[in-house]
């Protein structure tokens, strides 16, 4: 790859992350497999190092600019980390030559947390799919990516580090209106670095004969019964607020791109419990409607004109990083974090080449650490549908309720969390 190709400026999504690094809000998440064997850590570690070659663009740390947060090209080459007892752990960008993620091994696991300023949740399994490709390669394994998995065989495409964002942005089309207040979960936090993670898994089968029967997709369903439990916890209060989960799309699907970056948008379905209608048939509807509104190209360059516009703001430009840091944390808090109650950010099923298929047994993946928050994620690979809360408040009044809630659905939940098993996650 020439070094001229590649653009250092942070994406339009990723810009947002960097005021915000904290050990409290570390904006790392995790994907994550479990293989067949026991991992062999030196092998790992040169499968990554293959990797830096095959995605220069990941191998860059944080700098701060005058005006802006900035990526730079370094010679740091990944190490092969332990398992901590709560992953998604906060990586020093401060200090000189980091890069913004970490691969993980732990007996059976291969973990890649990243932080979002670098990658969303899609390109982040793609990372993670070459990496588990060149290992098993290097093992001496019979497998090919067969045009599903990134190969370290093949040269690097210049679509691959593009900004998604500037590249489909329509100066006709006019900005999405921010969204409004939602209900907020309160609660005793848990200091940092302490990081709960409950884990529910479940048989695709089930789902899918219960999302059939609403005559909806899984995701659908799933984000359905999540908002009803958030719905019946918020009518216990006096004063209620609608309750809105968002939900990230990957916008790759809608805007064909390579892009190993942030490619996403998020669409926030939203329920009033003050309305009094809270039933699960209702909610189910609401979500499908909602899903079919916002899941539109035009509503999607809405948000993506929104978004550019508000980085080309003259006093956004103007203005130095000092002096935009917290002014970026305001905005953050007032029109992203105070806008929706929970995240519910589903992968989808994950599919890989026949040959490579039988070396992974399960995929996980496991949402950042906010602070005040619980989050949700889900990942279906083979016959089951793994979903993790990723949770920093001690009660476990929601991930309690909507797990309930799938039993009395008929959904049978097998759960496991990091707080039982220091080896787990």
């Amino acid at each position: 790859m020439k070094e001229q190709f590649y653009d250092y400026r942070l994406d339009n999504a990723g810009k947002l992350y960097p005021p915000l690094l904290s050990k409290e809000r570390t904006t790392i998440f995790r994907i994550a497999a479990l293989m067949d064997k026991p991992v062999r850590i030196g092998a790992l570690e040169e499968a990554a190092r293959n990797m830096m070659a095959r995605c220069p663009y990941y191998q860059v740390t944080l700098k701060q600019g005058v005006f802006w947060y900035y990526l730079d090209k370094v010679d740091t080459l990944p190490l092969v980390h332990g398992e901590s007892q709560s992953p998604c752990q906060y990586i020093p960008f401060k200090r000189r030559d980091v890069l913004p993620f970490r691969i993980i091994a732990y007996r059976h696991r291969i973990a890649f947390e990243a932080s979002h300023l670098l990658a969303d949740g899609k390109s982040g399994i793609t990372f993670l799919n070459g990496l588990i490709l060149e290992y098993l390669k290097i093992m001496g394994e019979d497998v090919s990516s067969d045009g599903m998995v990134l190969d370290c065989e093949d040269s690097c495409d210049p679509e691959e580090y593009s900004d998604g964002y500037k590249r489909n942005f329509d100066r006709s089309i006019p900005r999405a209106k921010p969204c409004r207040r939602a209900a907020q979960l309160r609660g005793a936090p848990l200091k940092p670095p302490k990081y709960r993670i409950i884990e529910g898994i479940l048989s695709t089968g089930d789902v899918k004969i219960r999302a059939e029967a609403f005559g909806v997709t899984i995701g659908v369903y799933l984000s359905a019964v999540l908002l009803k439990v958030l719905c019946d916890l918020e009518r216990t209060k006096k004063r209620m607020k609608p309750v809105t989960l968002t939900i990230p799309v990957d916008v790759r699907q809608f805007f064909p791109s390579k892009t190993m970056r942030n490619f996403m948008l998020t669409v926030e379905p939203t329920v009033d419990p003050r309305l009094g209608r809270t039933t699960l048939e209702y909610i189910i509807g609401r979500v499908r409607d909602y899903m079919r509104l916002e899941m539109d190209i035009n509503y999607l360059k809405m948000q993506i004109a929104r978004n550019i516009r508000g980085e080309a703001n003259v006093l956004s430009r103007v203005l130095p990083l000092l002096l935009k840091k917290p002014i970026l944390k305001w905005i953050n808090r007032r029109m992203g974090e105070n806008t929706y109650s929970m995240s519910f950010s589903n992968l989808g099923l994950v599919r890989l080449p026949v040959k490579m298929g039988k070396y992974v047994k399960k995929y996980e993946i496991i949402p950042p650490r906010n602070s005040g928050r619980i989050n949700l994620t889900a990942i279906g690979y083979r016959d089951s549908i793994s979903l993790f809360f990723g949770s920093t408040l001690w009660g476990k009044e929601v991930e309690a309720a909507f797990f309930a809630a799938l039993r009395k659905e008929g959904v049978y939940v097998s759960i496991m969390t990091n707080l039982l098993n220091s080896g787990r996650m």
